[in-house]
Order: C-alpha cells, then structure tokens, then sequence
C-alpha cells in the first residue's frame, strides 16, 4: 500500500527516532511536522545550524469518512498539547486521530495491547499501538453483500515498542510480523490502503553530536 507519512525514509535508512511519532488524519501531515520541527528548534537551537537537521516522523490514516478533512482543523497547537498531556495512562478509542476513524465498518479509532516476554532469564515489555482504519463488513449487517463486493481502501498504523535490545533488523522483523496480526483480524492489503507498522526499541539513546560515545548494550545469554 502506501501513505502520505513523513519521515519514513530517512527512518529506514538511519535506524533511528528525532522526534516523538505523531498520528492525524491524511491532509493535516504538514502541520504536524512543522510543529515537530519548531519543537525541536525551541528546544535545541542549534538544529538546522551549528547541527543537522531534524528528522520530523508523522503517520496518517484517512479520516474522511466522519471528518471534514477540507477543513484542516488539526494545527500546531494540538501537537503542542498532545505532547504535554502525554503519560503512561491514555485514553483509546474514539481520540486524538482515532476520532474519524472507521474499522469494518463500525466506529475505528485508537487501540493498544502489550506482553512480557522473556529470554535470558530477563523480562522485556512489547507494546502495540494501532491507529485503525480499515476492513470491510464482510461478515456483520445487512449491508454485507455489498460492503465484501468493493475494494479493500482502509489504512493502519502499528507501532510496535519494547524495552528489550534489539537491533534495526530484529526491529524489521518484529514489524514485518505485525501484517500476522493484521490478517487473523479479516483484513487484505488492498489497493489504496496505506498499512505501515514501526518498531523500535527504548534500550538505546543516541546522541546528537557524533562525537559523544555510545555505550554498548549488552544482551543477556541465550538472546
């Protein structure tokens, strides 16, 4: 499929996060990045002089089905208290850029789920966070013959996040196997659906002067 996402080359090529991920509907994309960029700038002002440049990282879904999207109601502002208000407890649902979302037809929107899983005697924490806004109604309501006859066209974004120290290939890996999950659902790649799914780990900072040392990971036996 593919998607009006930002940020998702220089991502694969790098390896690595700038940038909180933020999620909104397909046409308020710009704004959000702009309001990563100007984020990143108050906070460093070095970025884009003395530094590099900073790598915004925006994922979309098509929220056109309940939203005005001419409207472009999603400014800077919202990124701006999105990231202030971030905590380990949040709502799902019908949110943030889950508002307009549908999901086989029915009300789509914000979902998570996390395991432990352990190796090495040591325990890591996966967690999922999907922005769902796809399938058709093929099985459910009257309208299901005519609902399973039209072309799969709905998106998703799943992030996949963990604590345990994995490098950029296990991450492709563990994100490729989101697709699993994707599919026991019901749902086809079809043509025009954007389904994107990242993974990353939280084991590792990297510094932003190439000069500063790394310190090495070191994986438990047996990983």
């Amino acid at each position: 499929g593919f998607g009006k996402s930002v940020g998702l080359m220089q991502m694969a090529e790098l390896g690595c996060l700038e940038t909180p991920l933020a999620l909104t509907n397909t046409f308020s994309v710009g704004a959000i990045a702009t309001a990563q960029i100007r984020a990143a700038v108050s906070a460093h002002p070095e970025v884009g002089r003395e530094w590099s440049t900073v790598n915004p990282l925006v994922l979309e879904c098509n929220d056109g089905y309940l939203n005005d999207i001419q409207a472009l109601a999603v400014t800077e502002k919202h990124y701006i208290e999105a990231c202030a208000s971030a905590s380990r407890e949040f709502m799902q649902g019908s949110v943030g850029a889950g508002r307009g979302m549908s999901c086989f037809h029915l009300k789509g929107g914000i979902g998570s789920a996390s395991r432990i899983a352990e190796c090495g005697g040591q325990a890591f924490t996966v967690g999922a966070l999907v922005l769902s806004n796809f399938g058709k109604a093929d099985r459910i309501g009257a309208e299901a013959a005519v609902l399973a006859a039209a072309p799969e066209k709905g998106s998703i974004i799943m992030l996949l996040a963990t604590d345990a120290p994995l490098d950029v290939l296990q991450l492709g890996r563990l994100a490729r196997r989101a697709g699993n999950g994707l599919a026991r659902t019901g749902s086809l790649f079809g043509h025009g659906s954007g389904d994107v799914a990242i993974a990353f780990s939280s084991s590792q900072h990297l510094p932003q002067l190439a000069e500063s040392a790394v310190p090495l990971l070191h994986a438990p036996d047996g990983w």
